[in-house]
């Protein structure tokens, strides 16, 4: 695992989540008991890709890209959405990752994506 921190990448704790470190690559590291990268897994709800973290005594799964996002995008506008900008959500590189607001997010989903509003009873709220 030694050659991981090697590769020239930047290792960073999160302030949430000591004992590990994050890269820019969207990688997660846990330095305690031994040097292993951390289970990915994706969120059953929306599909992101989760870690699965330690965190006082019990397991964890924090999104990856919040996480990412925290540590290595500048946030100067405390913009509360994080943006993957080529639209996968499996990509949690820093370069792929903006800050924005939750009207931002929406416009990127249906103008750059091409994702369309349910309507009618198609919608899962609509009450028939």
């Amino acid at each position: 695992m030694k050659n991981l921190l090697d590769h020239g990448s930047i290792w960073l704790e999160h302030k949430d989540y000591p004992g590990y470190l994050f890269c820019p690559e969207g990688k997660a590291l846990q330095l305690k008991p031994t040097f292993r990268l951390v289970t990915e897994r994706f969120g059953k709800a929306k599909r992101y890709l989760q870690w699965r973290i330690k965190k006082n005594n019990k397991w964890s799964y924090p999104n990856a890209h919040r996480i990412i996002a925290e540590i290595f995008v500048h946030n100067p506008d405390s913009k509360p959405c994080v943006n993957h900008l080529n639209g996968n959500k499996l990509d949690s590189r820093s370069e792929n990752l903006e800050w924005v607001t939750h009207k931002e997010n929406a416009v990127h989903s249906f103008k750059v994506l091409g994702n369309i509003g349910l309507k009618g009873e198609k919608n899962p709220m609509s009450k028939l």
